[in-house]
């Protein structure tokens, strides 16, 4: 067993994510969490900002993403 410490949950309620389902998760080179969800792609960076990438606002050709891969 581990030891957890503090856990956060992030939701649409009280965060910038774009959609409680999330369905992959990556945690990026700069220590930025990267959140595919049914309605876009969210970046928590390590300041605590939270960017949306979705089919209208970027390259993103479907709101749905189920597998990241960050290089």
């Amino acid at each position: 067993s581990q030891e957890l410490g503090d856990i956060t949950i992030y939701n649409t309620d009280n965060s910038g994510l774009c959609y409680n389902q999330v369905n992959c998760i990556e945690l990026g080179p700069n220590n930025e969490l990267w959140v595919g969800t049914e309605n876009g792609l969210n970046v928590l960076e390590e300041n605590g900002t939270w960017l949306l990438y979705d089919a209208l606002s970027s390259q993103l050709s479907s709101n749905t993403l189920v597998d990241l891969k960050i290089p």
